[in-house]
Formats: structure tokens, sequence, C-alpha cells
């Protein structure tokens, strides 16, 4: 079987996630997406929160699984037995960043293979940052995001 680990802060989830996760599952058997920490951003939602939000998001679609962890991603892919990490990819800058973080992670690990998705026009303008910043000026976030994570700013 073959499975991809698709990482991500996640927080929150948005459309755009699921769209890069489900065109990964027209090449692999299995897409893991894992939602972990970065502590180079400051998160909005607890990774147990953005943990449920994305389980909540994938929930019936076949072949996608999520997980959480707290540690380097390799050593997850190592764990689970892949060599594949999924990145979507939005324009240039995401494209340039990338490009680092697989330079990083072959330093890690040369074996892993980075998949890369481009997001359809629909979502390239969405980020985690944009939804948050649309949520708390009131604006209607449904058309962005799973209904889980438009749950969590109703509550919020």
């Amino acid at each position: 079987m073959r499975a991809v680990v698709y990482p991500g802060s996640f927080d929150p989830i948005t459309n755009g996630h699921l769209e890069i996760a489900k065109e990964a599952l027209k090449s692999f058997d299995k897409v893991v997406m894992l939602v972990a920490d970065n502590d180079a951003k400051k998160a909005r939602f607890t990774t147990e929160e953005r943990f449920e939000m994305v389980k909540e998001a994938v929930e019936g679609i076949k072949g996608i699984e999520v997980y959480m962890t707290h540690g380097l991603t390799v050593e997850f892919a190592r764990k689970i037995g892949t060599h594949y990490l999924l990145r979507g990819i939005r324009d240039d800058a995401d494209m340039s960043y990338e490009n680092k973080y697989a330079e990083l992670t072959h330093q890690l690990d040369n074996s892993i293979e980075f998949i890369y998705i481009k997001a359809s026009e629909q979502f390239k303008g969405i980020s985690s940052t944009k939804i948050d910043e649309m949520a708390k000026e009131g604006k209607d976030i449904s058309k962005l995001v799973p209904e889980s994570v438009k749950k969590r700013y109703e509550k919020r």
C-alpha cells in the first residue's frame, strides 16, 4: 500500500487543504494528514483542537487518516513505512519555502520524496491566516473551510 504523509499545522484546516489531500488519493492508496506543531507559528487552536477539526473534516473520505505529532515529520514517515511527503503549493512563495524545507529534510533523510500538488484557482488565495482574519471580522468563511472549522469559530 502506497501512503503519503501530508504534514501541516492545519491552523485551521481549509477546503484548500482538503482539495490537496483528495487529489493525492488519485496517486496514493492512503493519505496520512499529520497535524503537527510549528514552533515558528503562534497557534490559534491547540494541537488537539486542530486534530479534532481535521478528523471531523475528513470523516467518511476513504483513504484519509489523521494523526498528530510533536516530533519530526521524517521520523513519523519512517514509523509508518513511507518515504513520501505531500505539500500543497499556492504560489511561487510557497514553492520557495517548500524547496528550503525539502533541503533540510533531505539532510535528515535523503530517501524522502516530496510530492507537490498545486492548489486550484478557487483555493489559491486561501491561507489559514486569512481565514482567521475573516472570521474575527465576522465575515462568512463557510465556502472556504469545513463545517468543523466554522463551528469552532462560532464558539469563540
